[in-house]
């Protein structure tokens, strides 16, 4: 065992753990509570731990290796250090005091970003690496979608190239908790996505990225559905309506008739081949929920990239503090940024403008600049678009325009 992971290191930080979570001693743990305490972690500090290695760390399974510097790193920032470095001179110096937890601006975001949108984003902090020897060049991983329809599954064909470990999962996109574990020698696995999208599959061994792969899961057109982005309810009739993108009114009726705040959004995911660094897109949309529980009238633009994603609000101006705005590695919370600009009082139509220029995206509502956003990382193409509305909505027009010329019109 490495000084880093010296034992009574890791005994400090059990106890800590197990005073965190209060469920006893780790080694009585269930497996779902250490799937749990998994996810807890995943929350807090955007890395990525499977159940099997958190038991190793606990002594509840027998492990002879070290853990890596990233998994140690993630482990103190739970129980609130900055680092494991941190956490092995308070107790070398005899000051093993708990303290309390701190988000770092970096996992802050990121873990914002995935819990609030759901998003089809590579964000996770996972090592990345090769097995020994090479073997990842040995290993296949490929994957074949069985239908055009959703929910979708997927058949993931493996040759795990003799590898024995007993940590082997798929990670099918960008929530960690959405895996499916592997055993030595399994030759194909599926998975279930329930919406369209572009993602990123991951083989994960031993917390190492083994082999990846972009996933790209189209629609057959527009699509609409009511509810999360776990298991949503998809609405079955015609969504392209009298020239617009929206849904009949007995279906505006359930969303008012139901008991909590509910989402209703449209999907387009295709291949559009534009660039999601240099282009301008234009929509107009209305919120037309008139009762019901859904009080906070909104909706998020969500411009879904090959690489990243937009993320643009708008909410009636009481409920500006929902609002999250996200460009690539830019993201601001309502919760601490003034997103008051994004807000109309989403009485009739509303005109949303995105103009990206250089890497720089410039929002427009209703003909007024609200924001400059610069951004670092590439987009790369735009994939789709979903529209989501809290109560219901409909699409007016949307155009995207790439270097000046008409690269998409939605077709309504």
């Amino acid at each position: 065992m490495s000084q880093a992971a010296d034992e009574r290191y890791l005994t400090f930080f059990k106890i800590q753990l197990e005073s965190k979570m209060s469920w006893g001693p780790c080694s009585d743990w269930t497996n779902e509570e250490y799937m749990s305490a998994c996810r807890q972690i995943l929350e807090a500090t955007g890395v990525s731990l499977s159940h099997t290695t958190l038991k190793r760390i606990c002594g509840k399974v027998r492990y002879d290796n070290s853990p890596s510097m990233t998994t140690l790193n993630a482990l103190a920032v739970f129980v609130g250090y900055e680092h494991w470095r941190e956490l092995m001179n308070a107790v070398s110096n005899g000051k093993p005091v708990a303290k309390r937890f701190r988000f770092s601006r970096r996992t802050g975001w990121i873990a914002a970003a995935t819990v609030a949108f759901g998003l089809v984003l590579s964000f996770t902090i996972i090592k990345s690496g090769e097995l020994p020897g090479n073997i990842s060049d040995q290993v296949v991983f490929t994957s074949r979608p069985v239908t055009t329809t959703y929910p979708n599954s997927v058949v993931f064909d493996l040759d795990l190239a003799g590898i024995s470990s007993d940590d082997m999962r798929i990670q099918q996109y960008w929530d960690p908790t959405k895996t499916i574990s592997l055993s030595p020698g399994q030759t194909a696995a599926t998975g279930i996505y329930y919406l369209p999208g572009y993602y990123r599959a991951s083989l994960i061994v031993d917390e190492t990225v083994v082999k990846g792969h972009d996933l790209f899961l189209k629609s057959d057109g527009w699509i609409a559905t009511i509810g999360g982005d776990s298991i949503p309810n998809y609405i079955s009739e015609e969504v392209a309506i009298d020239g617009k993108i929206t849904v009949s009114d007995s279906i505006v009726n359930i969303i008012a008739d139901r008991s909590k705040p509910t989402s209703l959004t449209y999907h387009y995911v295709a291949e559009t081949g534009i660039d999601a660094d240099n282009f301008q897109l234009t929509t107009t949309f209305r919120n037309t929920l008139a009762s019901g529980p859904s009080v906070c009238k909104s909706l998020r633009l969500l411009v879904l990239c090959t690489k990243s994603a937009i993320i643009v609000p708008v909410s009636i101006p009481g409920c500006i503090s929902n609002n999250n705005l996200m460009v690539s590695d830019q993201y601001f919370s309502g919760k601490e940024n003034d997103l008051s600009a994004f807000s109309s009082n989403m009485t009739g139509p509303q005109h949303l403008r995105l103009s990206n220029r250089n890497q720089t995206l410039t929002v427009f509502l209703n003909d007024e600049e609200v924001k400059q956003v610069p951004y670092n990382d590439s987009l790369g193409k735009i994939a789709g678009f979903r529209f989501a509305f809290l109560g219901a909505g409909e699409i007016l027009s949307l155009e995207v325009n790439d270097g000046g010329e008409l690269s998409f019109n939605a077709g309504f």
